[in-house]
């Protein structure tokens, strides 16, 4: 039992009613001036309250039911690492050094979610425009638009008869059920460039004429596809089929019907049948017309185990691209074999692939875009590639591959400037002596790529290659090294730089390919001279304002050297942009 007094202005209060007596006494003391505003002649009087604390208050147990809910330690999970050498070519080269429009990869590694632009101008009077839209992740649908246009009104020689533009265009959409993906996509391109490669004594007749020798292509490709996703079926496919269509701006056209059916029957969780098909229809028009065929398949059994893949299959290629009396079908192997040695860290490898490989004006036109009108493309032969390598992960975060492979080709495309028009290239092959068809060549292939931290990231290419041609004296406009380092840095989320090297060795091209130089012919060294070795260093530096607003420069060919890797044409300098970027 506990007592105490208080002082209120209140008679004396039973205690059944003491609750309401505190209430009263408080607001009584918050209100003073009220009460005084009033009048009143309170009489204050001294009045006992007893409070008596007879019980006590007690909850009854109640389960925790949190505690009934078990909760098993994560299963361990093991890295899988996988590894993927393809039968019928070799590994990704570096991009091809030519006059290129764009002065750096602009492509992110992933599409950014929602709006996205930039804006930027350069010197040779370069306007540079982005524009991305992609839908945020979703487990029903993508959608995505990328728009790109960049473009010179000057150029390395003679102000307007050497520039040139590039602009794509890009749509693609993705609806995903639970068993498959269906997808569809739709790019078209236009590039411009000039025939400038003309002897600068000339350039007078040239003065004003830049129409008259400039060169326009467009690209339209489109494709619908579908493939499984759900990886616990048994049956795993991906199914697609387009078109690309090319034309110039001399009334050339190809129009190219394209089909691809990748099928896979598993047996079991090791072992499975795998078939992969293309298929390819082209009808070529300048000034005749032309209808090339092609289509290749494998069969393979394929088994992917703890420490150990094999494949073992075969190829069979068709292609209507034949001289004298050769085959249009023939047979290849597939076979390769892996054996991880160390777990997750060493892994050897080897086989031996072939197959026929399509070449079109939509894409070798990319590489070479001052083809002359009027060309007759082959398929490359790729009769045999024997192939053996390793790759090595010191470190989590580093991953080294190397790799030596002997190839044999039938119908390899070299190109030289023409003797009739020197500014314009033609395609040629060993072909069109009989018996001395062949081109051998041995390839050294190394990549190292590391990523210690999502701030940094190194990537390292190599290339040397060796070539021995039947009946001609080099393989024209071919270099022995091909190499590139791409590196990019993010500091404190504010600025990105990201650097680019590209390394091409000198390679041999005729000053006039009125006729090919035979391997044992002799003739005088004028006819034929060596192109540049090239240092092509690019840059990128993005500053982020806040997250909407960011600011960029980039650069290429920063060491300001107009090398020539094909005859004839040198490359733009120093060409450096700037602009702004902002995401919605």
């Amino acid at each position: 039992m506990s007592k105490f007094k208080l002082t209120t202005p209140f008679p004396s209060v039973p205690a059944q009613t003491l609750p309401f007596a505190l209430a009263a006494f408080a607001l009584t003391a918050a209100l003073p001036q009220l009460a005084r505003a009033q009048g009143q002649d309170a009489r204050l009087e001294d009045t006992e309250i007893v409070v008596e604390k007879s019980r006590t208050n007690e909850l009854p147990v109640q389960g925790r039911n949190f505690d009934k809910i078990p909760f098993s330690p994560p299963p361990p999970v093991k890295r899988t690492v996988r590894y993927d050498f393809p039968d019928f070519k070799l590994g990704d080269k570096p991009l091809t050094v030519v006059p290129k429009v764009a002065p750096i990869r602009q492509e992110a590694a992933a599409p950014v979610p929602g709006l996205y632009a930039e804006l930027g101008f350069g010197n040779y009077t370069t306007p540079y425009a982005r524009l991305g839209a992609h839908t945020k992740p979703s487990d029903d649908y993508h959608l995505g638009l990328d728009v790109r246009h960049q473009s010179s009104g000057t150029g390395p020689v003679d102000g307007k008869n050497s520039g040139g533009g590039d602009t794509r265009v890009g749509a693609e959409g993705t609806y995903f059920t639970k068993i498959a993906a269906l997808g569809a996509r739709l790019d078209y391109e236009n590039q411009t460039t000039h025939f400038y490669g003309y002897d600068r004594s000339l350039k007078d007749a040239f003065a004003g004429k830049d129409g008259d020798i400039k060169q326009q292509f467009n690209r339209i490709g489109a494709e619908v596809n579908a493939r499984s996703i759900n990886p616990k079926s048994h049956f795993q496919y991906d199914l697609a089929g387009g078109f690309q269509q090319w034309s110039d701006n001399f009334k050339g056209k190809e129009t190219n019907l394209i089909g691809r059916v990748n099928v896979a029957f598993a047996f079991n969780e090791h072992n499975r049948l795998a078939v992969r098909s293309d298929v390819s229809s082209i009808n070529y028009q300048d000034s005749a017309k032309t209808e090339r065929t092609y289509a290749k398949g494998t069969v393979a059994y394929e088994h992917d185990g703890e420490r150990f893949d094999l494949s073992l299959g075969a190829t069979a290629g068709y292609s209507s691209d034949t001289l004298f009396n050769d085959s249009k079908v023939n047979i290849y192997p597939a076979v390769r074999m892996a054996v991880e040695l160390v777990n997750d860290r060493f892994v050897f490898f080897l086989g031996a692939g072939g197959g026929p490989e399509r070449v079109t004006m939509y894409n070798l036109t990319r590489e070479m875009p001052w083809l002359a009108p009027n060309q007759r493309l082959r398929d490359i032969d790729h009769q045999l590639s024997a192939y053996g390598g390793f790759t090595l992960t010191p470190v989590r975060a580093v991953r080294l591959l190397a790799r030596g492979s002997y190839n044999l080709y039938r119908n390899l495309w070299f190109v030289n400037p023409s003797g009739r028009d020197t500014t314009r290239y033609v395609v040629s092959y060993q072909g069109f002596v009989k018996d001395a068809r062949q081109t051998r060549n041995i390839n050294a292939h190394v990549e190292l790529v590391a990523d210690a931290t999502s701030r940094f990231q190194l990537s390292v290419k190599a290339d040397y290659d060796t070539w021995d041609t039947d009946s001609l004296k080099f393989a024209w406009h071919r270099p022995n090294l091909r190499g590139s380092v791409t590196t990019s840095y993010n500091a404190a989320d504010k600025v990105l730089i990201s650097g680019e090297v590209y390394v091409v060795g000198q390679a041999y091209g005729l000053r006039g390919a009125g006729r090919l130089l035979t391997e044992g012919e002799k003739v005088d060294k004028s006819l034929y001279r060596q192109t540049d070795a090239v240092i092509d260093l690019n840059a990128r530096v993005d500053y982020r304002f806040s997250p909407q607003l960011s600011f960029f420069a980039m650069g290429q060919n920063l060491l300001g050297k107009q090398y020539q890797q094909y005859l004839n044409y040198p490359v733009r300098g120093i060409t450096v942009i700037g602009g702004l970027g902002y995401q919605f």
